[in-house]
């Protein structure tokens, strides 16, 4: 879900008591080496990694996070999703384990052919690039 989409939706946002989990926030992250622009291949997972818009951080790159619920004001735990490679580097000591950040690439590893064909769907409805991964789908 692309960032604008999320401000978006923000004031749409309900707690739901049938949801089976904790609503999940997506931390916006981008690589930057020391002022220097990556390639795709420097990102630590080259396979989950995009090409960020253009009209936004020329030459940056995002990891292709899922596209998920983000209630980022809620009351109830929330699962924070970052990118592999800051994920470590950002966690306070003393958060709860259901607080603490996942790394991106662990999302994708859970989730089934469905969720991935379905993935592809949405980022296509939204103009949203491909990455490599869902390109099979």
């Amino acid at each position: 879900m692309s960032k604008k989409k999320i401000e978006r939706r923000l004031e749409e946002l309900e707690p739901r008591d049938d949801d089976d989990g904790p609503p999940i926030m997506i931390q916006m992250t981008h690589f930057d080496h020391e002022g220097q622009y990556p390639t795709v291949d420097e990102s630590p997972h080259p396979e989950l990694t995009v090409q960020q818009f253009p009209e936004q951080r020329p030459k940056s790159l995002v990891i292709a996070v899922p596209n998920m619920l983000a209630e980022p004001y809620c009351n109830q735990p929330h699962l924070t999703v970052a990118t592999c490679d800051t994920v470590g580097k950002h966690t306070p000591e003393g958060i709860p384990e259901e607080n603490a950040p996942v790394p991106a690439c662990e999302l994708w590893e859970a989730l089934d052919e469905a969720d991935l064909e379905r993935e592809k769907e949405i980022r296509e409805e939204n103009g949203e690039p491909i990455p490599e991964l869902l390109a099979e789908y």
